[in-house]
């Protein structure tokens, strides 16, 4: 089985939704599936003018040798383009996500158009909900199965950032207007609109929570599992 782990951050890098990406991926690998990942491009260059900038990014990247090959240990690993990228590595909404998830759409149309019928992908697993409406919105019709590993839920997350110190892009220039209280309940609501509109079109989901299961099998009838990390 041949599979294309997608996911809509920079790779590798420590943080919690690269860190399950990387373990997935060996576990599938180890139960006998050829896997390729597909990422954001994660420029060294970028990256220390990111943490110059933002000293906690810093210790962030500070990756030990080890860990960073076991991240890339034998994977065939693609990648946007660099120049599309965001340059920050923080999780969240940012003004430069938009144009980073075009160069991911572009590179994923291409990987299923150079593939022959012979090593076709059997699936394509996304990982967050932007990599799930890259593969939706970008692939044609006659595609591989998609399934959407939910890492959280939008309707919790977005206002989380508008609330939290990680307040950055447009939901940070929300949060230095002081408007968080009817705000944050309206981006609930459009993150919870997303999150089901994921789940009535993707061919099956993987749900690390038990609300996010929940949510999936009550806007899908596609099949569906709840595996705790």
């Amino acid at each position: 089985m041949r599979l294309l782990l997608v996911g809509a951050f920079p790779y590798p890098h420590n943080q919690g939704s690269q860190v399950y990406f990387q373990e997935q991926a060996i576990a599938l690998r180890a139960a006998g599936a050829e896997v390729t990942l597909l990422t954001y491009a994660s420029e060294t260059s970028s990256s220390s003018k990111a943490a110059k900038r933002n000293p906690g990014e810093g210790i962030a990247l500070r990756q030990r040798p080890v860990e960073r090959w076991r991240a890339l240990d034998g994977f065939d690993h693609r990648t946007s383009p660099g120049w599309t990228s965001p340059r920050s590595l923080r999780s969240g909404p940012s003004w430069a996500k938009p144009f980073g998830d075009l160069g991911l759409a572009m590179t994923l149309r291409h990987a299923l158009a150079s593939s022959r019928l012979d090593d076709a992908y059997d699936a394509i697993l996304t990982h967050n909900a932007e990599a799930a409406l890259i593969a939706l919105h970008a692939l044609p019709n006659a595609r591989p199965p998609i399934l959407y590993c939910v890492h959280t839920l939008l309707e919790n997350e977005l206002s989380a950032y508008l609330k939290g110190p990680k307040g950055q892009g447009f939901l940070g220039s929300v949060r230095v207007l002081g408007a968080t209280g009817p705000i944050a309940d309206r981006i609930d609501r459009v993150g919870s609109r997303i999150d089901r509109w994921i789940a009535e079109r993707v061919d099956g989901s993987i749900s690390l929570t038990q609300t996010a299961a929940s949510v999936m099998r009550q806007s899908s009838q596609a099949p569906s599992a709840l595996i705790p990390p």
